[in-house]
């Protein structure tokens, strides 16, 4: 007895197996790549095979599910390097306040340092050499050319009390320094809430005049509709 064996014709798909490390991070490169450009994953998955081709090897495709996945790492490294830049970027404007405010106070130093102040007194006195001059008249006289001459010199040693600027350059890099790092964050939120607090009381103020004005007292503010501001 023979049995007439149905033909039914398989589909062939081409799966290809898990890739190893040089082909996912060549795929993860053309998958960012055409990610910028606006392509939807599926489109990628399957714009893959002419990227992957290997001689006269067929490329490969994707899920739009595994390239999904790519993507995600692609993002995460993006936020990574990202992060990265930013601290660098912040470890190098330290390093500058660092080295201004290290020239601050060098200034300041040798602003408070030990100094000596020198006076000198003159006083007129002749020279020994003789000059020829014309009077008023028209007379000639000789006279001793006079001159002024340090007849005493003084010198004495003063304790200055420093140069104020240096300081003010010194708390300007320490004030940089906070707002950098982010320590000034409990000062900014204290300023936030002292502006919460003058809104809140002028809005008080403002009700207790309206209150004034329509006159009343609680009872009549809820029979008008008028809610009081919570405190």
């Amino acid at each position: 007895m023979t049995g007439k064996q149905g033909r039914g014709k398989k589909r062939s798909s081409k799966k290809h197996g898990r890739r190893s490390e040089v082909q996912r991070e060549r795929d993860l490169a053309i998958i960012s790549e055409l990610y910028l450009k606006g392509y939807s994953y599926y489109h990628i998955g399957q714009m893959l095979k002419e990227f992957t081709k290997d001689g006269d090897k067929d490329g490969y495709t994707l899920s739009p599910i595994t390239v999904s996945a790519d993507m995600k790492e692609v993002i995460e490294r993006w936020r990574q390097a990202a992060l990265m830049n930013i601290q660098e970027q912040r470890l190098r404007e330290l390093e500058k306040i660092n080295a201004i405010e290290h020239q601050y106070f060098l200034a300041w130093e040798r602003s408070l340092e030990l100094r000596t102040k020198k006076e000198t007194r003159s006083a007129l006195r002749g020279t020994g050499e003789m000059q020829t001059t014309i009077d008023d008249n028209g007379e000639v006289l000789e006279t001793e050319r006079m001159a002024l001459i340090p007849i005493e010199e003084k010198s004495a040693e003063y304790e200055p009390i420093g140069d104020p600027r240096f300081l003010d350059g010194i708390m300007k890099c320490i004030d940089r320094r906070c707002k950098l790092l982010g320590l000034d964050i409990d000062s900014r939120m204290k300023d936030n809430k002292e502006e919460d607090d003058e809104r809140n009381i002028s809005r008080i103020e403002l009700f207790n005049r309206l209150r004034k004005v329509l006159g009343g007292t609680e009872q009549d503010r809820a029979e008008k509709f008028i809610p009081a501001p919570s405190e």
